[in-house]
């Protein structure tokens, strides 16, 4: 009986090793490898993240070793956001890097809607404004962009549709507390 308890004990502490190491490196399984361009040698590659394409935005934000909530409400000119680009910078599967792309409606027009989360610490460049998102979480808003930080990810939310700067940043707000 001993010998039986011993085992199922074994079992379960096996069992939930594995679970939550899925949870913590990206699960490349259903993602495709994009090969780097270029003349690069072998020891110049293994400087260079490993990028990979998810087959559907689902399967992407399901490779990730931590959540993402995108903005479901974007605004009207946009389509959905398409299946992410994921970078592994240190080619283990822990610094990630994961970009979604939402695109306007209209081929004619150039807008674009990108959301990055990266689950290591990254230096947020050239600050115009320092901005209360929600919850006491802060944002710093420059020209076309929005960064912040939740939960140790670290997040930039960009726009290039030219608006006045009150609308664009009241937007990119917006977009950001649909994320918390």
């Amino acid at each position: 009986m001993r010998l039986l308890t011993f085992i199922v004990i074994c079992f379960v502490v096996i069992l939930s090793g594995c679970q939550s190491n899925a949870s913590t490196v990206l699960n490349t399984s259903k993602l495709e490898k994009v090969n780097a361009e270029g003349n690069a040698t072998e020891e110049q590659l293994k400087h260079l993240p490993i990028s990979y394409k998810a087959p559907s935005l689902e399967e992407g934000l399901d490779a990730l070793p931590f959540e993402i909530e995108l903005p479901k409400k974007l605004p009207s000119e946009l389509g959905t956001f398409l299946p992410p680009s994921i970078d592994d910078f240190e080619h283990d599967g822990k610094k990630i890097r994961v970009s979604f792309l939402a695109f306007s409606k209209n081929p004619q027009d150039e807008i674009l809607l990108m959301v990055t989360a990266h689950n290591f610490e990254v230096e947020f460049e050239g600050i115009d404004e320092k901005v209360e998102i929600q919850d006491g979480v802060t944002g710093y808003y420059s020209g076309n962009t929005l960064d912040f930080v939740k939960d140790e990810i670290y997040y930039s939310i960009s726009y290039n549709k030219h608006m006045d700067k009150e609308e664009h940043r009241t937007i990119l707000i917006g977009l950001a507390k649909q994320m918390l």
